[in-house]
């Protein structure tokens, strides 16, 4: 079986979320066996040896076509998923950025291939922009479905000048100068987000949630933007 599906799961001191992630994921997916599962891990993370103990005991994981768990000198979160992202293979149509706080629903792949039905997922890039259930659909895109050949266009999943706040904005932005969002307000992947009490705040939200982080990547946004996001 082939693979179609990329998936990228940069973590952080969350090896019970991270496995509870893939759990749901796979379980939720039609086609399992065409899905390839990395973790994107830094070698910072003191709980690396959790995850790997925790991946190797779950069952979900010989479901899938490929798992790897990839350990490097990544410092934040965008930086763990673009090597991530490096990894996985150039014929998988389809790649998705999963949070370990990003929840899924029956069928979704099917649905999400439904959305692009008729696309050279090849040849022209396009960018889902689905509901996350935690921000009004429009307002902000939190999570990332990207077909390969608008992987290949941009070159990174999340641009790496962000340390962290405002990739997410970037990513939407450059999206729609090339003219490739996909607007699937009908899908909803759930945003389990700690400000909606699914989550007890954490080190790892607070490594990317603050007033620090907030105003470093503002400025580099409009940075970016002044200059069309290098397009």
């Amino acid at each position: 079986m082939s693979v179609r599906i990329s998936i990228v799961e940069p973590s952080f001191k969350r090896s019970q979320m991270a496995v509870d992630a893939l759990k749901e994921w796979v379980n939720h997916a039609d086609r399992p066996e065409e899905i390839e599962w990395i973790v994107s891990l830094d070698s910072i993370d003191p709980t690396v040896p959790d995850y790997q103990t925790k991946f190797s005991q779950l069952a979900e994981v010989l479901k899938v076509e490929r798992f790897e768990i990839s350990v490097g000198d990544s410092i934040n979160c965008n930086q763990a998923m673009n090597r991530g992202a490096r990894l996985t293979n150039p014929a998988a149509e389809l790649l998705i950025g999963v949070s370990d706080d990003q929840g899924c629903f029956s069928h979704w792949d099917t649905e999400l291939f439904k959305v692009l039905e008729g696309v050279d997922n090849f040849k022209e890039p396009k960018l889902i922009w689905a509901n996350d259930g935690y921000w009004e659909f429009g307002y902000i895109m939190t999570t990332y479905f990207a077909n390969r050949a608008l992987y290949n266009r941009m070159g990174f999943m999340i641009c790496e000048e962000y340390p962290s706040m405002f990739g997410d904005n970037d990513l939407m932005e450059t999206g729609r100068a090339l003219g490739a969002v996909v607007l699937a307000p009908h899908l909803t992947f759930l945003h389990r987000h700690y400000s909606k009490g699914y989550h007890p705040n954490d080190e790892t939200y607070a490594r990317r949630n603050n007033p620090t982080e907030f105003n470093k990547g503002q400025e580099i946004f409009l940075r970016r933007k002044s200059r069309n996001f290098d397009l």
